[in-house]
Order: C-alpha cells, then sequence, then structure tokens
C-alpha cells in the first residue's frame, strides 16, 4: 500500500474504528493520552522524532501491532511496511486514541 504519509496512515486505521484523529503526528502526540512504556498494546501509537522533530515534538509516528514491531508509512510515495520500534533511538513515546 502506497498513498500515505506516517500520521495519515495511523489517522486512517482508526478512523476505520470511528476515532478521528489529529492530521498531524505533532497534534496526534498534543491531543492523544500518553502510556507509560512498558504498558504500550497493539493499536496504540508509537512516536519518532523524525524528521523536523524533537523530543516533545514527534516528527514520525507508526501503529503498533505487538511487543516490538509497528506498520508505518516511511515517508509518502514509500510502501507501508512492517518495522520494529522498540530499539530505536529516537522514540519519544506511546499514546492510546479513545472513543
Amino acid at each position: 500500500m502506497t498513498g500515505f504519509d506516517c500520521s495519515g496512515l495511523v489517522r486512517y486505521a482508526w478512523h476505520q474504528a470511528g476515532i478521528a484523529l489529529p492530521r498531524t503526528a505533532e497534534e496526534q502526540w498534543q491531543a492523544i493520552p500518553h502510556v507509560s512504556p512498558g504498558r504500550q498494546a497493539p493499536g496504540d501509537l508509537v512516536f519518532f522524532q523524525g524528521s523536523g522533530g524533537g523530543p516533545s515534538r514527534p516528527g514520525h509516528v507508526g501503529l503498533i501491532i505487538d511487543g516490538a514491531r509497528m506498520i508505518e508509512a516511511p515517508r509518502t510515495g514509500l510502501r507501508v511496511r512492517i518495522s520494529h520500534y522498540i530499539a530505536r533511538h529516537d522514540l519519544i513515546g506511546y499514546a492510546r486514541p479513545s472513543g
């Protein structure tokens, strides 16, 4: 699947569950309740510093599928992929959308 940026992918996935999310990774981080490390679960969002981002302003987001992997859109135009998130040095934190 192509055609998504990172925040658009997680926004689309949660929209399918009837939950609206803000447009950008930074807006999603600010709006969604955070989850303590070790408490993340499938469906939670995982945030990274990413391009132009920082510790309080994420630039990338993925959707957790298990204890070590996420689904992500690396950037617009590239294929959506499954990758590891747990050991990344740029990980900021986790958030859990709710209805």
